[in-house]
């Protein structure tokens, strides 16, 4: 019966260990694809091993006790399996003991149970090593939130950066919401302000709030400006630093500071186009794409 015991525990452990590997385990990397399976092999013979060594006992066991062999043709598989005896041989089980009469029967701990309880014990003892005091191997509850956190932004970033760059030059529209034109004002202080000044005033660059544009006032025009750039000026192309969504956001921005007249404004430069301030007619504002607003949220 011990055998017993101790060969399902062993089982047990052995495939607990087996699929905390498996939730940890890269697929990508041959090398451990490859110790992986031997694994299983090794474990799958010494599990072939014991169980050899186990029926071995056993049939040494019935050779022994002839006895045992005829006891269990006259049981039934329920209890062969859980270890039981028949009803007719309770009289077999009693124990010397006797108080007024009342006599015992040798009846001990069910095998199940006990492999139960002792089950609890190794698995506790795994889940304390694999938990507690391994630290690459297996996760509590808040490392796992945590970590959740971290691949839900990972992927909140890829998603906005594949939403952003479905807007260019030929669908971009207009933005007029408050919060995303102040993201294209920092956009605008962190990557033209040194070449345009901080107000669009023009330094190096030419003036950006005047009626004069070089490559055109249109919206769809100063997109594809920051987008391709103007190799020829020494102004780089932003289309690998910035997303369709952030150069929207830009170009808003420059459009909206359109006939503010900063101080120390450079002399206009190119041709002359209609004013370029954001009309406060909602009527004729354009909206942003839906696309876009919900890729920014």
């Amino acid at each position: 019966m011990k055998s017993k015991i101790f060969l399902a525990t062993i089982i047990l452990f052995i495939s607990n260990i087996s699929m905390a590997a498996e939730d940890t385990f890269n697929y990508g990397d041959f090398d451990a694809l490859f110790l992986k399976v031997m694994g299983v092999i090794i474990l799958i013979l010494i599990l072939a091993v014991v169980g050899l060594l186990y029926l071995t006992l056993i049939a040494l066991k019935r050779v022994n006790n002839p006895e045992l062999v005829e006891a269990d043709e006259e049981r039934t598989t329920i209890e062969k399996l859980f270890s039981l005896h028949a009803l007719k041989d309770e009289k077999k089980l009693l124990l010397d003991e006797s108080f007024d009469g009342i006599v015992e029967l040798d009846n001990p701990t069910p095998p199940w149970f006990n492999f139960m309880f002792y089950t609890t014990i190794l698995f506790a003892i795994a889940y304390g090593f694999w938990y507690h005091y391994s630290t690459n191997n297996g996760k509590l509850q808040l490392a796992e939130y945590e970590q959740e956190l971290t691949d839900a932004e990972i992927a909140k970033t890829a998603y906005l950066k594949k939403v952003g760059n479905l807007v260019d030059e030929s669908n971009v529209k207009l933005i007029t919401d408050a919060n995303q034109l102040h993201e294209g004002q920092e956009i605008y202080t962190a990557k033209c302000a040194v070449c345009h000044g901080t107000a669009g005033e023009g330094k190096v660059g030419p003036n950006l709030t005047d009626e004069y544009w070089i490559h055109g006032g249109e919206l769809s025009n100063i997109f594809k400006t920051i987008k391709y750039g103007v190799t020829g000026k020494g102004m780089i192309a932003w289309e690998k630093s910035l997303n369709g969504s952030q150069m929207a956001q830009l170009a808003s921005y420059i459009k909206s500071i359109g006939g503010t007249n900063p101080p120390g404004a450079l002399a206009p430069q190119g041709n002359k186009m209609e004013p370029i301030g954001i009309s406060t007619d909602t009527t004729k504002t354009a909206i942003v794409a839906d696309t876009l607003a919900t890729a920014l949220k």
